[in-house]
């Protein structure tokens, strides 16, 4: 097993949360970016309400600004459903998000129409494997951008 596939792992990923949380830093993040040969977008650690159980998740997100906002990619690896998260954010847009070891509430919302294309066109010129997802997922769903805004 590679360090990347041990970095992936539940135990692995249980790991990166706390990195996230209480250091700001996100190690699945860098190692990906380093061997993709692109910069290491900022991580947070966003926490969503279960949307059946109520129930706080978190999940290690790559984010970055526009226009006040924190945008963040639904991309689940290019996979024909959203992530959970979004799921989780369509139905309780309300949410908490740690970055840089400081606690904040966010509000969702989904980028649509110019601003998605706007947005999108940075997404794919910062991270290249974005569009990778978004043709594996192609006809099934468009990858989601979400905007947290702080509340």
């Amino acid at each position: 097993m590679t360090f990347y596939d041990q970095l992936i792992s539940p135990r692995g990923q249980a790991l990166d949360r706390y990195l996230v949380r209480y250091t700001g830093h996100s190690l699945i993040t860098r190692v990906y970016a380093r061997r993709n040969g692109i910069e290491a977008l900022p991580a947070l650690l966003l926490r969503s309400r279960g949307h059946k159980t109520g129930l706080w998740r978190d999940a290690v997100l790559p984010w970055f600004y526009e226009g006040g906002a924190r945008v963040v990619v639904g991309s689940n690896g290019g996979q024909p459903e959203d992530p959970q998260w979004v799921r989780n954010l369509r139905a309780c847009p309300e949410a908490e998000i740690f970055v840089g070891r400081s606690l904040q509430m966010v509000e969702a919302s989904f980028a649509e129409g110019e601003l998605y294309q706007r947005l999108w066109q940075r997404v794919i010129t910062r991270v290249p494997g974005y569009a990778d997802y978004q043709r594996a997922c192609e006809g099934q769903r468009q990858i989601p951008l979400i905007l947290l805004t702080t509340v």
